[in-house]
């Protein structure tokens, strides 16, 4: 299963149809720019990045 990192929170709609195209979502739960280095760290893996 492809894996998507978001950056931000997004509404639950959003998650839900990314979700429903069969990817695992994972979410930061940072509320502002993530720094570099935790960025880096946490799209390890990922296939594709939302950012907002």
């Amino acid at each position: 299963m492809p894996k998507v990192f978001v950056t931000r929170q997004i509404p639950e709609s959003g998650i839900k149809l990314l979700r429903e195209a069969n990817f695992e979502v994972e979410v930061s739960d940072f509320d502002g720019v993530l720094p570099r280095e935790q960025l880096l760290q946490k799209v390890k893996g990922a296939d594709a990045i939302l950012s907002l």
